[in-house]
């Protein structure tokens, strides 16, 4: 096979996007490169890897199976090229922390600034990350650590429970509930329930979905936000009832109120670095908040 990282990384994205036009501009190349670059992967590994058609991209069984290596090789050769260009620029000691921006009111920021003590020679960063390709910026190493629910199982990565939390209900102070210590899940049929993107956290959602959804009936709307803070302000609004894990109710309490979410699963937040990482005890240092 005459295989190359220009085919890998072509295959990831579109896989990733499933859609020419927005892969070749993520790629910054022409459309006609994107399509050719995807028909010599397929020729060189004898398969169709996408089906298309005018209306929609997905991927084959054949494509779903090489996805994980491919992922793999491309993650690979990213690591060794940010490595090579940290050791030229002197920027080893960086150490960059990835997660959604609710994992700030948990321990982190505690843990960050007991890692400035304790490796006081590392320079920390943290940024916002959405779920749906944390797992990549660590693997690719342009994050040390991130935090997210639900990591994928990748021989490349460590993960780590740090947080086990339970679910509330948030109201709005006139909705026939406010007022209740707990609600069960089915008390909710009905209402219109303010869940995270299922673009940018998608296992997240679905999680959620799996135990909302009841049976084949569905009995519950929904509405998608990018940021906690706008889900609850849209439930202070009256517009919906926001779903959330516990520690997340310090954000707002003037005009919604929180109800336990009875029979509902806990949320398991995770951390997650490479299992090669030069500074993967930093990693394993900020982990250990349980």
């Amino acid at each position: 096979m005459n295989l190359d990282t220009a085919m890998l990384r072509a295959f990831v994205t579109l896989a990733q996007l499933l859609h020419f036009g927005r892969t070749s501009e993520r790629l910054n190349i022409a459309p006609a490169k994107l399509t050719r670059l995807i028909q010599q992967l397929e020729r060189e590994t004898g398969a169709a890897l996408f089906s298309r058609t005018t209306h929609a991209t997905t991927l084959t069984e054949n494509g779903r199976r090489l996805l994980p290596s491919a992922n793999r090789i491309v993650a690979e050769y990213d690591w060794i090229a940010r490595q090579a260009l940290a050791v030229r620029s002197g920027s080893a000691g960086r150490f960059v922390i990835g997660g959604m921006a609710g994992v700030l009111y948990e321990d982190l920021p505690g843990r960050i600034r007991a890692a400035r003590k304790r490796f006081p020679d590392i320079v920390y960063q943290l940024v916002e990350v959405d779920e749906a390709s944390l797992a990549q910026r660590v693997a690719d190493d342009s994050v040390q650590v991130g935090f997210t629910y639900f990591p994928p199982s990748d021989d490349l990565l460590r993960a780590r429970v740090v947080s086990s939390r339970v679910q509330y209900v948030a109201f709005n102070l006139e909705h026939p509930l406010a007022g209740r210590t707990k609600v069960h899940i089915d008390e909710l049929a009905g209402e219109t329930l303010i869940l995270p993107d299922l673009r940018l956290s998608p296992r997240l959602h679905q999680w959620y979905r799996s135990f909302l959804d009841r049976g084949n009936t569905r009995t519950l709307n929904y509405i998608e936000v990018t940021q906690i803070q706008a889900g609850l302000g849209l439930c202070a609004a009256g517009e919906g009832v926001c779903v959330l894990p516990e520690h997340l109710r310090r954000l707002r309490a003037d005009d919604v109120c929180y109800a336990r979410l009875i029979s509902a699963p806990r949320s398991e937040l995770s951390a997650v670095w490479r299992s090669d990482s030069p500074t993967r005890h930093v990693a394993q240092f900020l982990a250990a908040w349980r």
